[in-house]
Parts: structure tokens; sequence; C-alpha cells
């Protein structure tokens, strides 16, 4: 009997570990124990850091690029026929290439949302700071797909379009931003603690993405 106990109470800080309440968000802040208040970042390597920053400074070239664009579609009240989303896109993409002269180093990893299903395709190569990043960025796209009829994408005004480009890249900087942020202090602890903060993470994360798939799956049954 004094055995059992003796192990049951051993076990229990572990058992608590992993058992910790489903209903905590995916990314927020793990708060159990010792150091778990501290949010886990998405890397460490300075690669990440590298990446991201590279990342933040061409998205806000891009956001500027969007800005300049967009009076002129306003004023036209012009559809996004391809030919227009391609010439809106080809001078936001010479103003990326041109700030990513600025940071040789930094990697970039392409992202597409299929309108046809609403799905996204996220480069297989992206680290999941990226990854965590760009998909945020398609979640603004994924969203005006899932409340529109397929072929909506092009019965809709260029105006509007550059502004739900504007909103992604708003998005996917805040996140950036925010990994940014968190790197320091979860960095700085030891690779024991950070394996327990991210193992708890992840576990919290499949339970968060299970959620979504489920009201996703719901949602195609309405």
């Amino acid at each position: 009997m004094k055995i059992t106990r003796l192990l049951t109470r051993g076990l229990l800080p572990f058992m608590a570990l992993l058992w910790l309440p489903a209903g905590i968000h995916a990314e927020g802040d793990v708060t159990f124990g010792k150091n778990f208040t501290i949010p886990v970042a998405c890397g460490c390597d300075p690669q990440d850091e590298i990446d991201m920053k590279g990342r933040i400074q061409s998205i806000n070239v891009m956001i500027a690029e969007y800005n300049a664009l967009k009076p002129k579609y306003s004023a036209s009240k012009e559809k996004l026929t391809p030919e227009t989303r391609k010439a809106i896109q080809d001078s936001v993409n010479a103003k990326r290439l041109e700030a990513r002269k600025n940071n040789p180093n930094a990697r970039d990893y392409k992202a597409k949302t299929i309108d046809f299903g609403c799905f996204t395709i996220i480069d297989s190569e992206a680290t999941e700071c990226m990854r965590e990043a760009v998909d945020d960025h398609e979640s603004v796209h994924r969203k005006f797909c899932d409340d529109h009829p397929l072929g909506a994408r092009f019965d809709q005004l260029a105006a509007d379009y550059i502004q739900e480009e504007i909103e992604s890249y708003q998005k996917e900087l805040k996140r950036l931003n925010e990994e940014l942020a968190k790197m320091p202090k979860f960095c700085a602890l030891d690779r024991s603690t950070r394996w327990a903060l991210r193992s708890v993470a992840a576990d919290q994360r499949r339970q968060w993405e299970a959620g979504k798939r489920v009201e996703r799956f719901a949602k195609t049954l309405r």
C-alpha cells in the first residue's frame, strides 16, 4: 500500500504535465510548474532569427507597395481579372526581391491557398517558424474562400483584393514579431526544460488542430 502511494505521488507531477486541460489554446502560454509561464518559441536556431527578420523587412516593403497601388484600383472600381492580379503581384514581388538583397542569408518559403477546397499548400521545406507565420497569412485567404462561392475571387474588386493581401501580411507580421519576442527567454532555458515545454505545447496544438478539423468538417455538412 505504501509503495502504491509513493508511486502515485511520484507520478502525479508527470501526469499533470501530460494532462493539461484541453481547452488551453494551442498558441498560448504553458502555465504548469517552474518556467512554464514562458511562452514556447518556434525555434532557437540562429537561422530562425535571420529568416524572420528578413521576412519582416520584406513584408513591410510589400505592404507599402500594396498601399501605394490601392488608390488607383479604388478609383477605377476595377474587377480582379487574372491579368489585374498578375499586374498587382508583379509590382509587389519586384519590391520584395529588391528588399531581399539586403538579407541574402534569409530563407523564404512559398505558400498558396487553393480556391477549390479552401486548403493551403506550404513549402515542405519550411521551418516551423516560417510555416506558422505563412499559415497565419494564408488563414485570411482561407476565410475569404470559406465565406464565398467558388469563382468569387475574380468577381472581387481589385481594391478589396489588395486590402485582403494587406491584412494577410499584417497578420503574418504580427506572428513573426511575437515569435521573435519569445526567443530570448525561451532559448535561454536549458535544453531539457525547452523539450518539456515543447512537448506540452505540441499536445495542446494537436488538440486545437483536431478541434479545428472537426469545425471545418461540420461546416461542409451545413
